[in-house]
């Protein structure tokens, strides 16, 4: 059918199954590590997601493209309430996707309009949107929409096999003289193990008002008992004094059995400086390597100079990545 007349209707999301099946395809069929922050490629992820914001009490809305007479979404746009870090203005996460076929027709100018009244009735300050390095034609748009580009997050890999980690026992007798440890997870667990769930769970939330785009959107306690549990024994954690003072842990990457994707490194500022993060990144290696896995992959955003800096010293190789976007509305 020729499709170049059809009607394209832009709707609120119906939050059943076959809807959230059609949204999740439309990031499913992007290429694999060009996906944007947020995006699920299931309806059932899909569908835990908006759980987890609902009970978090977090504004979430989605409207979709639909054509009619195909009774097919070819796009959607989502918006949703930003609650992490200690900005104070009241900033909205935007997002549009729209299928390849259906690009450069105006569907995504008609979904971000929806989606932009939307930030309008509820009073937004800052929209942030994203797309990837290699999608220059998105990002020409979002600039052209009014957006500002205020920093790229990065792709960074290391063969682990090529890694030198002969500093790691100087790192090690640095932090032995100042009185910090590095233990695991699962030791810690043994431990205590409700008690070190709550103050890793602190220490976590503490270091994530550093990170500009979170792992998850709703973080509770619950969810972080799991996520943290996904392998304790590559969840590496700096102690000074019986106090957790920073972190650095790993999960395997979803399809790629040989690949160590590294989640957060962080450091409670009044221990920075000290050679606590290359340690915590040494120690990641060295599990790695032990483990049989043959490469780490982590994210790291352009404005972070101390662990742009720590990564690339380790032989962190630089790949695009994701450009990230502010509008004002203030």
């Amino acid at each position: 059918m020729d499709t170049r007349s059809a009607t394209v209707h832009i709707r609120p999301f119906e939050p059943h199954a076959d809807e959230y099946d059609a949204v999740a395809v439309l990031a499913a069929r992007v290429a694999s590590g060009e996906l944007c922050d947020f995006e699920q490629t299931g309806g059932t992820h899909l569908r835990t997601f908006d759980t987890a914001l609902v009970a978090g009490g977090i504004l979430l809305r989605r409207f979709v493209a639909e054509v009619p007479s195909i009774n097919q979404i070819i796009g959607h746009a989502q918006v949703f309430a930003v609650p992490w870090g200690s900005d104070p203005r009241r900033r909205f996460w935007l997002h549009v996707r729209v299928a390849p076929a259906w690009q450069k027709r105006g569907v995504g100018s008609a979904l971000f309009v929806r989606a932009q009244e939307e930030l309008w009735q509820h009073g937004a300050d800052v929209a942030i949107a994203q797309t990837h390095e290699h999608h220059s034609d998105a990002a020409r748009w979002i600039a052209h929409a009014g957006f500002s580009e205020v920093m790229r997050s990065w792709e960074f890999r290391l063969d682990v096999r090529r890694a030198n980690v002969a500093a790691i026992q100087r790192y090690l007798l640095r932090l032995k003289e100042a009185g910090i440890e590095l233990t695991t997870l699962a030791i810690e667990l043994r431990r205590d193990a409700a008690g070190a769930i709550d103050r890793l769970f602190e220490l976590h939330r503490t270091l994530l008002h550093d990170v500009p785009i979170p792992e998850q959107v709703v973080i509770s306690r619950e969810w972080f008992e799991s996520y943290a549990g996904i392998m304790p024994d590559g969840y590496f954690i700096a102690r000074h004094n019986g106090r957790y003072i920073g972190e650095s842990f790993a999960h395997p990457l979803d399809g790629e059995s040989s690949t160590l994707a590294q989640r957060v490194t962080g450091v409670l500022s009044e221990y920075r400086g000290q050679g606590v993060a290359m340690a915590l990144k040494l120690m990641t290696i060295v599990f790695a390597r032990q483990r049989g896995y043959t490469r780490i992959h982590t994210a790291i955003e352009s404005n972070n100079e101390p662990m742009l800096a720590v990564s690339r010293k380790l032989g962190f190789v630089q790949y695009p990545g994701l450009i990230v976007f502010e509008k004002s509305y203030s």
